[in-house]
């Protein structure tokens, strides 16, 4: 006796099921990538002042720096 199983296809509203997930995907789209930036200034923060010159960065220039990282706004 063999034993088959058949998929079950249940028909989902496509484009509404996609849509109802980016919605609620979105917001923590977004909180990941604030997350991401505060990080990324901490770790740049803790680098000496011979580090940051040696990547063209100044202290002041830290959150406009990760801000442009994580975002990807120009400098």
């Amino acid at each position: 006796m063999t034993l088959t199983l058949s998929p079950t296809h249940i028909p989902l509203a496509g484009y509404g099921i996609r849509s109802a997930l980016s919605r609620i995907a979105r917001p923590f789209g977004g909180m990941l990538q604030k997350m991401q930036c505060a990080r990324l200034r901490e770790a740049m923060t803790k680098l000496s002042d011979q580090q940051l010159s040696d990547i063209g960065l100044t202290r002041a220039d830290i959150p406009r720096h990760a801000h442009a990282c994580i975002y990807g706004a120009a400098e």
